[in-house]
């Protein structure tokens, strides 16, 4: 049940709600990530949901997870605390790892972190012109981890002339947010360099103190382009964030009030080269060589109880990509690539791994008949430990009623290869060590979209997702040998119901409303449930509450207005995220069950309201004001760890062309 005191927000939600910019009349819309090509998104049968540079420079938050979250149906994002702290980009109920995230088509992870995947808690926004979010496995084209969805982002670019831009965001607990760029271009050249910082003094990460958690981020991005000749053309591009954070640690059993003053400074670059190529009009290929490193330092005070020391992880990645695309025609093309990933961990300086990544995939696109486009691609990967993978999708839209309604569909498999840290370090025996396989999953799902008119658009579909040979093994196996990691035989399920609308109710109030529906099974903790192996392990003997995955509410919503007021230049903006509650794992503070096991928790619904003033008052600035939190509701998304508190802000955007 949503709290008592969030009810008096009720009528917010049925009449006045945020959503970034008056919905448009309808324009063809071009999406890049599902195939890697340029196509119109009504002719695409995966669910896509596009942010636009104004959607982004719109938005008051700072940070790309706070901006997406709750923004489609099956997409959210929860946070470990404020800014700066952990946070996960969940696509259709998945847990963060099964979503792989891509900046100027370069895939973003960590090498050296216990899944391999990316920590976007220091992703700010200046940078970014673009994301489009797939959701359904995507592995076919995008490859391990692809198994919920992929979060593909592009940067800005320099265009015709010169330009420069800065923007300031205030907010409460001393916290500023600024960032500058230049950018430019002409026949032959093309550049974007931007710097942005934030720094805040913070709210404490966590509920059982109050003292305060700053965060300090530095971000430097840039890009290059050389129009080489007609047909050729060299890319760049280089990205470096530099952060520090204060964090709280859980307490335990051995530190009963573990000290607070944790601290985490992390260092990420990467670069990336590349070619692109036309040799003549129907078809063009490129080649890319990328190089990251992501440096992760930790001064933290021990669970054990044995006071505070440094730990370091650093993680390395060098790869190359190879991609081109081939128009037969108008109606059927063929997009194909090649890639290959050397990843590399250093592990608290003892332990150095490393394993290599080879890879190939095609996607066909095809117009059998007016009005139907079908695509079919499968991908084939070989890692240097896990062994060979492959995986397939097929996809269909098809478009009818004046081409006003569109039905789509997907049908595809997925898998995850082992991180280093899952397959060397992680207490996995000597008979397994180095030796994990892949986790494996399918996905289907179906939709309908349909535009009544002008002013009124629905979108309504349904998914299914499962994976088995579960590498983050909690529950235990009649063949379990006290391994932690280990390929699982418990099935994990999300299956839901989607659902999107758009109303132009006027020419100056615009809604906006996504709901999702959440069924899941977390066969991991509760396939052994009652421990009938007799072995011990993990959240066995039913320390457990129910069999949902994690920190996926059954119900959530996003529902969102924006309302202009006549002959002001002042548009007000609010943004209500509503759900119900949510199961989460146990700690120290929470009850125990007979067998002394932590048990499980349940995390309180919520509904949480955002408000912008737009004030268009000075020519050539951009001004707003904004209350996030509007009614200070108390809420969490993981346990223990608090959400921003309310707080005020303003912000301040110039553009010089």
């Amino acid at each position: 049940m949503l709290k008592q005191s969030s009810k008096k927000t009720i009528f917010v939600l049925i009449s006045f709600l945020f959503f970034f910019k008056i919905y448009a009349k309808d324009i063809p819309v071009i999406v890049i990530a599902p195939s890697k090509k340029p196509q119109s998104i009504s002719t695409v049968g995966t669910s896509v949901t596009v942010y636009t540079e104004q959607d982004i420079n719109n938005s008051p938050e700072s940070f790309l997870h706070n901006i997406i979250n709750y923004g489609s149906p099956g997409i959210s994002a929860y946070q470990s605390g404020g800014a700066g702290t952990q946070s996960g980009i969940q696509v259709r109920n998945l847990p963060k790892r099964y979503t792989t995230i891509y900046i100027d088509g370069v895939k973003m992870s960590d090498p050296s972190t216990v899944s391999n995947d990316y920590y976007s808690d220091d992703l700010l926004k200046s940078s970014i012109s673009r994301i489009e979010i797939l959701k359904g496995n995507q592995s076919s084209v995008y490859g391990s981890g692809a198994m919920g969805g992929t979060v593909n982002i592009t940067t800005k670019k320099g265009k015709e002339g010169f330009q420069k831009e800065f923007n300031l965001i205030s907010d409460s607990n001393d916290t500023i947010n600024f960032s500058g760029s230049f950018a430019g271009a002409d026949e032959k050249k093309d550049f974007w360099l931007g710097y942005e910082n934030y720094y805040t003094e913070g709210n404490s990460a966590m509920t059982d103190n109050d003292e305060k958690d700053a965060y300090y981020n530095d971000t430097f991005v840039g890009n290059f382009g050389y129009k080489i000749s007609e047909k050729l053309k060299f890319e760049s591009n280089a990205r470096l964030i530099t952060s520090r954070l204060n964090y709280d640690s859980e307490d335990s059993q051995y530190s009963t009030d573990t000290d607070d003053n944790n601290q985490n400074w992390n260092k990420e670059w990467n670069g990336t080269l590349g070619i692109i190529h036309k040799p003549f009009k129907n078809f063009n290929h490129s080649i890319k060589k990328v190089k990251s490193v992501n440096n992760r330092t930790y001064d933290a005070f021990s669970e054990w109880g044995t006071g505070k020391a440094k730990a370091e992880y650093v993680g390395f990645r060098d790869a190359y990509y190879y991609s081109g695309n081939y128009n037969f025609n108008l109606d059927n093309s063929i997009t194909f690539g090649a890639e290959y990933e050397n990843d590399e961990m250093d592990y608290q300086k003892s332990l150095y791994r490393g394993t290599e990544t080879d890879s190939f995939y095609f996607d066909v696109q095809n117009r059998p008949f007016k009005n139907f486009y079908t695509t079919v691609g499968m991908r084939f990967d070989e890692n240097e430990h896990a062994g060979n993978e492959d995986s397939h999708r097929v996809s269909f839209a098809y478009l009818t009623n004046k081409k006003k309604t569109k039905f789509r569909g997907t049908y595809g498999t997925s898998f995850r290869f082992p991180s280093l840290y899952e397959n060397f370090q992680v207490w996995t025996t000597s008979q397994f060590k180095g030796k994990m396989t892949a986790e494996t999953g399918k996905s289907h799902d179906i939709g309908i979209e349909h535009k009544f008119n002008d002013k009124f658009n629905l979108d309504f579909g349904y998914f299914n997702h499962e994976y088995s040979d579960n590498l983050a093994g909690w529950k235990d196996s009649p063949s379990d040998t006290n391994t932690y990691y280990h390929n699982q035989p418990g099935k994990i399920k999300s299956e839901g119901l989607e659902l999107g609308a758009r109303w132009l109710a006027r020419e100056n109030l615009n809604f906006n409303l996504n709901y999702t529906l959440s069924r899941t099974y977390d066969g991991e903790d509760a396939d052994d449930a009652l421990d009938n192996d007799g072995n011990s392990g993990g959240t066995g003997g039913g320390a457990f509450i129910d069999t949902r995955m994690v920190r996926v509410p059954r119900h959530s919503l996003g529902l969102n207005t924006y309302y202009s007021i006549p002959n002001k230049n002042i548009s007000l903006n609010l943004q209500t995220i509503a759900a119900t509650n949510s199961r989460d794992y146990g700690n120290y503070n929470s009850p125990r069950d007979g067998d002394g096991n932590y048990m499980d928790v349940k995390l309180d619904g919520y509904v949480v309201n955002h408000l912008t003033i737009n004030y268009d008052y000075i020519p050539g600035y951009d001004i707003f004001f904004n209350v996030k939190n509007l009614f200070n509701e108390t809420y969490n998304t993981a346990l223990d760890y608090s959400q921003p508190n309310r707080s005020f802000g303003f912000g301040l955007r110039k553009s010089f062309d």
